[in-house]
């Protein structure tokens, strides 16, 4: 996890006085059972000893979710193989937020802060859409440049993101 992340979600609980829930991944489990996979089933297919046990000790979570997320899948991601969004962030806020809340018998309507412009992927998202377990997804700021998402930050006397000054 960026630090800065979550300096920033403390500042907008304390600015806006709300409580947020931050929901994390836990990779350990599949980095686990990929680890057990390699025990068993590498020596069968003529990979050495040494190797093996290289990969047995690269096979261990290290709480940074992100590289946890980098050793189960085995390489980084890519622009043509993504999977970031969806496993450090849409899935354990599914699993942590949305289900809880859901099992209480309330609706949820997810809000989402994408636009068109950040990937060629966002651009052909819908405004609203109905999503799995019937969610209604909202995208208010999908038309939005850059430019109209820093500029509603200072009407509002909100700080941007410090990440996002620094040009990511």
């Amino acid at each position: 996890p960026i630090p800065e992340t979550y300096d920033y979600l403390d500042y907008l609980e304390s600015k806006l006085d709300i409580k947020l829930h931050r929901a994390k991944p836990d990779f350990s489990k599949r980095i686990a059972k990929k680890a057990e996979f390699v025990k068993k089933h590498w020596a069968d297919h003529g990979i050495s000893d040494d190797k093996i046990q290289t990969a047995l000790d690269t096979l261990k979570p290290t709480g940074n979710p992100f590289l946890d997320l980098c050793i189960w899948k085995g390489r980084f991601p890519s622009p043509k193989g993504r999977f970031c969004t969806d496993e450090l962030k849409s899935l354990p806020i599914t699993e942590q937020v949305v289900l809880p809340i859901l099992k209480t018998g309330k609706k949820v309507r997810s809000w989402q802060g994408i636009r068109w412009a950040e990937s060629p992927r966002r651009a052909k998202m819908p405004m609203h859409e109905l999503s799995d377990y019937g969610i209604w997804i909202y995208r208010p700021i999908l038309e939005w440049s850059s430019d109209e998402v820093f500029a509603i930050h200072r009407r509002h006397g909100i700080k941007p993101n410090p990440l996002y000054l620094k040009g990511m």
